[in-house]
């Protein structure tokens, strides 16, 4: 009980915190300085400032569709589809997500799981983790690393009739709850 109040209190203080870079530019002088005598970083900290920025917690949707193979003994190639629906809190440029996923595919018709992700609208890039389990009790975890909506996912999973094996895919992602909160007007 106590760790998940530290968690819950850990994500509530990095949604409340306030960023470096967007803090608010200093007060005007008495007299303004000429334009050619401000800085850099004054003028980038004034723009900063102006533009709105995305804080708090809300719903989280993300959709994915991969293809791959998984490679040794039973050597194949597959692909999956999953859903993820959650938590996310955002701190503009940082998004973390958490919730329950559902994966299907040839190898496996319903796989459950719980994925993490993290992340940057600033650079684009994002990371995953998490564990599965299929219908039949296998278990297995995935982790995964990407640039906008294109990634390279690892898994590691057991199946009834392959045993234990590894997968690498290539996943394209949709994630909804991001760009609903990007696009809508601020």
């Amino acid at each position: 009980m106590r760790r998940a109040l530290a968690f819950t209190a850990a994500f509530a203080a990095f949604v409340s915190m306030p960023a470096r870079a967007h803090a608010e530019p200093p007060p005007p002088s008495s007299a303004p300085a000429p334009a050619s005598r401000l800085s850099a970083s004054e003028i980038t900290a004034g723009a900063l400032a102006a533009i709105p920025r995305d804080r708090g917690i809300g719903w989280d949707l993300n959709l994915e569709g991969a293809l791959g193979g998984i490679w040794g003994e039973h050597s194949r190639i597959t692909g999956f589809g999953r859903a993820r629906a959650g938590l996310l809190f955002a701190n503009e440029p940082i998004y973390l997500a958490i919730g329950p996923t559902y994966e299907i595919s040839a190898l496996s018709q319903s796989t459950f799981g719980l994925q993490g992700e993290w992340l940057s609208t600033a650079t684009g890039m994002w990371a995953q983790i998490g564990g599965l389990v299929d219908t039949s009790g296998h278990v297995g975890g995935m982790a995964a690393l990407g640039w906008t909506l294109a990634g390279v996912e690892f898994q590691h999973r057991g199946y009834s009739d392959l045993g234990d094996v590894s997968a690498l895919y290539i996943k394209v992602r949709i994630p909804i709850s991001i760009l609903y909160r990007s696009l809508r007007a601020p």
